[in-house]
């Protein structure tokens, strides 16, 4: 039973040392402060305009500390800012507004497939697409959202390039159609002549 015992107590010591090995402490970065270099990825100096104190430093220490190191801000970051500078922002509905960035075309479009989204997604499609293009996206969103559907692509550049192909054979179909009327209308003239029903005078 002693034996038992004992062999219990060194399998408990081996896995607290193996616990130990496998977690170890690690310092409180707080005393260190000065000597703590601030990373983009992790910005977590205050807002600018912002006089809060976060992890020691205000927004005026941080950016000294940055440009000292040759610290720039993330890409992240750099959309974030330009964004908010972006003087077309405030034209775009505030559900794009409120990203961290200028939202691109395949984004936009997933909003296309939620009702919640579509007419904010079709004010943007129009916003983010040459001029020429905005009467076809008006037209086929009203006969049918998911018609814009068919214009995915992985890029917003590729999606601008399906918008002006299908709106060339939207264009090309409604010619037809009111050629198609006027030919109609031509020979349903005719034929009420034939009859001898007076024409139009």
């Amino acid at each position: 039973m002693l034996l038992f015992l004992l062999a219990v107590l060194a399998m408990q010591e081996s896995i607290l040392t193996l616990f130990t090995r496998s977690f170890p402490s690690r310092p409180d970065p707080t005393p260190g402060l000065k000597h703590w270099t601030p990373s983009p990825e992790k910005d977590y100096a205050p807002e600018h305009g912002n006089d809060d104190h976060c992890d020691g430093y205000s927004r005026e220490q941080w950016d000294r500390m940055a440009h000292e190191r040759g610290i720039k801000l993330s890409r992240k970051g750099e959309m974030k800012w330009a964004w908010k500078a972006d003087p077309e922002r405030e034209n775009f509905p505030q559900r794009y507004q409120e990203w961290g960035y200028k939202p691109f075309l395949t984004e936009v479009m997933n909003d296309v497939t939620d009702r919640r989204y579509q007419l904010d997604a079709l004010k943007t499609l129009k916003l983010l697409s040459p001029p020429e293009l905005h009467r076809f996206l008006d037209e086929a969103y009203a006969i049918n959202p998911t018609y814009l559907l068919s214009c995915r692509a992985e890029l917003s550049t590729d999606i601008v390039r399906n918008f002006q192909s299908h709106a060339a054979v939207w264009d090309a179909y409604k010619r037809r159609q009111v050629e198609e009327a006027r030919r109609e209308k031509e020979l349903s003239r005719k034929n009420d002549g034939e009859q001898g029903i007076p024409g139009p005078k």
